[in-house]
């Protein structure tokens, strides 16, 4: 937790220092909200810093120095923002939110998700 901490810490560090006047109290305005979500690898990320460009949204990225725990390089971040909260969430938006706990807890809440989406298709069609 420290480590994932830390990483966080840099990108928004970074996101501010690069954002302009107007973008940041965009951000204020909305809460300041800062929200980590999870992506399955690096290729997620650079898929959402592509998202983020094509769509003219500020994004930083943290790339870790390898002294403990990731390769040095390895890109750990992408910090979307400062910007109004729907922007972000033109990026961001289908990202889920990050999970603590044991890869069974994951496939736990994996299967639950499955299951609860069933359900509501069985409950759509039975309203049809």
């Amino acid at each position: 937790p420290g480590k994932l901490a830390a990483q966080v810490g840099h990108g928004v560090r970074a996101a501010v220092a690069e954002a302009n006047a107007e973008k940041l109290q965009d951000w204020d305005d909305d809460g300041e909200t800062i929200i980590v979500l999870e992506v399955e690898d690096e290729t997620g990320l650079r898929e959402i810093l592509e998202t983020a460009r094509r769509k003219h949204i500020l994004a930083n990225t943290v790339h870790d120095a390898g002294h403990t725990e990731v390769d040095e390089g390895t890109m750990t971040v992408v910090a979307v923002g400062p910007d109004a909260a729907s922007r972000v969430d033109l990026v961001t938006g289908k990202l889920r939110l990050l999970r603590g706990g044991s890869a069974e807890d994951s496939r736990e809440v994996e299967a639950l998700r499955r299951r609860v989406a069933e359900l509501e298709a069985e409950l759509e069609m039975k309203r049809v």
